[in-house]
């Protein structure tokens, strides 16, 4: 990695704590008006006895619980960012929805993600994972291990799943959550689209091909036959 490289990727990753830090400073007020009107209407509601009270304690609920969870997940990302949480090894994760199909068909305006994938014997993530036969290209689902959003990554990369790597782009899993994106869609960090499909039977297309170069070979001794008799 060159120098600038370097310098980049420490930047990018002290944009990104400060973007977690904003978001979770932005929670606290919430949380501590949500926090302040349940007190209010706890005391008037026992001590008091004010109908009031219901209605403040019930009014707090949604600031107090939307506060609480941008805090919470902010410093756990926040956490994982910094070092001080380890991310969870994506092979613990527990497999979630049903086994994908053995194959698939990737195309990709980057034609060396253009092809077939076949399905690992190994989930990441939770997930079925797939590598392009004859390639180190694959897909893969990325958990937020190490901090981003979640989604579908195509990269030319082997790792276990943690490291947020999208050299062939990136979909959310918003629209997609453990299921594999299959049609065409927009991908982020890529210029077109990306079309992926279920391969029932790869094994069907290699004994075509198979086939199709023995019929060559067939015509191609014909040939060579038809002219040895003509030179006689």
């Amino acid at each position: 990695m060159s120098e600038k490289e370097v310098h980049g990727a420490v930047y990018s990753g002290v944009v990104f704590r400060g973007e977690i830090l904003t978001t979770t400073i932005f929670g606290i007020p919430f949380l501590l008006a949500g926090l302040f009107t349940f007190g209010i209407g706890i005391d008037l509601l026992i001590s008091e006895g004010e109908p009031e009270g219901i209605f403040l304690t019930c009014f707090s609920l949604p600031f107090t619980i939307i506060g609480g969870t941008i805090v919470v997940q902010g410093l756990h990302a926040l956490g994982r960012a910094i070092g001080l949480i380890a991310p969870k090894d994506p092979a613990l994760f527990p497999r979630a929805g049903p086994i994908g199909p053995e194959s698939i068909h990737v195309e990709h305006p980057d034609s060396s993600y253009s092809g077939i994938y076949k399905r690992q014997p190994n989930i990441i993530n939770g997930t079925d994972w797939y590598r392009k036969i004859s390639g180190d290209q694959r897909l893969y689902f990325y958990a937020a291990n190490e901090g981003g959003m979640p989604g579908w990554s195509l990269d030319d990369q082997i790792d276990n799943g943690s490291k947020d790597w999208y050299n062939g782009g990136w979909i959310s899993s918003l629209d997609f959550i453990e299921n594999i994106p299959f049609g065409t869609h927009e991908w982020n960090d890529v210029e077109g689209n990306i079309t992926i499909q279920e391969i029932d039977f790869v094994e069907d297309v290699d004994e075509n091909n198979e086939i199709e170069n023995n019929n060559d070979l067939v015509d191609m001794f014909k040939k060579q036959l038809m002219d040895s008799f003509d030179e006689k």
